[in-house]
């Protein structure tokens, strides 16, 4: 998840569906799984407001933060609705408590033979997703965890202009499946290096020029 093109998917068919009748309402508390990794998926929710994050378990045991939304307006569950498994691919966690509007498989299937215009719009919306959440999944995978970090480090600061902004370390370190102690690891290999600069709370890359290089390699 995440990016202003889905997100504006995920608003205009937020407020198409919470016309279609036969829904109901439900609410999560803070903590509560609301798509469940290998849950049945007989029913996406609408929410709005949603401090949400989205999560993979592997095979070994080991969990990935696939991505993470602050006051999200949009539908969840969306993406299993039309499979033949019928089981979530992954689970959505709700960080703060949530109210939504859910609708079973069949309302929804209903919904989109009666306005093809929202069925494009969910097309469209589960293509961008796949290719954010296979990107994503591909870089944990063929690259190590330096890269990755570093990766999104430059990320962080291309988004604060070149200058200072702040690391949640132990969402950073989740969504690169390790361990809060192995990421600050790398983080403090980056500093001794004279890549990164810390100040507070707060970081900076004071080697722009050899982080972009790396990560091109």
């Amino acid at each position: 998840m995440g990016g202003g093109v889905l997100r504006d998917f995920d608003t205009k068919i937020y407020h198409r569906l919470l016309t279609v009748p036969g829904g109901r309402p439900v609410r999560y508390a803070a903590g509560q799984v609301i798509c469940f990794q290998g849950g049945e998926a007989n029913a996406l929710v609408v929410v709005s407001g949603a401090d949400i994050k989205v999560q993979y378990v592997s095979a070994s045991g080991r969990k990935y933060t696939l991505g993470q939304e602050e006051n999200y307006f949009g539908v969840l569950g969306e993406m299993e609705l039309f499979s033949g498994s019928g089981t979530h691919m992954l689970s959505v966690v709700a960080v703060n408590p949530v109210v939504g509007y859910q609708l079973t498989r069949e309302k929804v299937l209903g919904a989109l033979v009666k306005m093809p215009d929202l069925a494009l719009d969910f097309l469209a919306l589960m293509s961008n997703r796949y290719h954010t959440t296979v990107t994503r999944a591909m870089e944990n995978i063929l690259y190590g965890l330096r890269f990755n970090a570093l990766k999104r480090l430059v990320d962080l600061s291309d988004a604060a202009d070149h200058g200072a902004f702040t690391v949640a370390q132990d969402i950073e370190a989740e969504s690169l499946g390790t361990s809060s102690r192995a990421y600050r690891r790398v983080l403090k290999s980056l500093i001794d290096e004279g890549v990164l600069e810390k100040h507070g709370n707060s970081f900076k890359l004071i080697n722009p020029e050899h982080a972009f290089s790396e990560i091109q390699t």
